[in-house]
């Protein structure tokens, strides 16, 4: 009796301890995303855009203006921190994946194995030759449990951009 007396006063003087700094850093992660949000809205109305559809990642922030075909992105803690980029003079957007050959094993008896290290929204330019690379999922960032999650939000931002970039020239102006 007087052992589980003793666990249950240890869980609970454990939670105790930490449960109220999980809340702190929940609420300063709320914070911080609701101040980056503002910034964008700020730079995004600055520049005219009205935004129609826009997505929160690991280290930034995109947008795309329907109506302008423009698209913001602001990158967190970096020069520029913002980028737009006008949807016409794109020729092309697809999502491109990085693999890295892992490794297992010892000397004798090995396998190596894929491992998917980026997923990229990657924008090509009708008239430069340097592609943009809009980063989605970082294996040495993001959870192996966020990889699905993140390669469906991929998807849409590709289709997406893919059905502005099919609108006839006259429907863009």
């Amino acid at each position: 009796m007087s052992t589980f007396l003793t666990a249950a006063i240890v869980i609970a003087g454990t939670l105790g301890i930490v449960w109220p700094l999980i809340i702190i850093n929940r609420k300063n992660s709320r914070r911080q995303n609701a101040l980056l949000l503002s910034t964008f809205s700020q730079a995004s109305s600055t520049r005219g855009f009205d935004i129609s559809s826009q997505e929160m990642l690991t280290d930034h922030i995109i947008g795309v203006d329907s109506k302008k075909q423009q698209m913001l992105i602001h990158k967190f803690n970096e020069e520029p921190a913002f980028t737009s980029i006008n949807l016409a003079e794109l020729k092309s957007c697809a999502i491109t994946k990085t693999f890295e050959t892992v490794h297992y094993g010892n000397s004798k008896n090995f396998s190596a194995e894929q491992e998917l290290q980026y997923i990229f929204l990657q924008l090509s330019f009708k008239q430069k030759n340097q592609d943009f690379s809009i980063p989605f999922y970082n294996s040495r960032v993001n959870s192996i449990y966020q990889k699905a999650e993140l390669e469906k939000k991929a998807q849409f931002w590709e289709l997406l951009i893919n059905q502005m970039l099919k609108q006839p020239m006259m429907a863009r102006v």
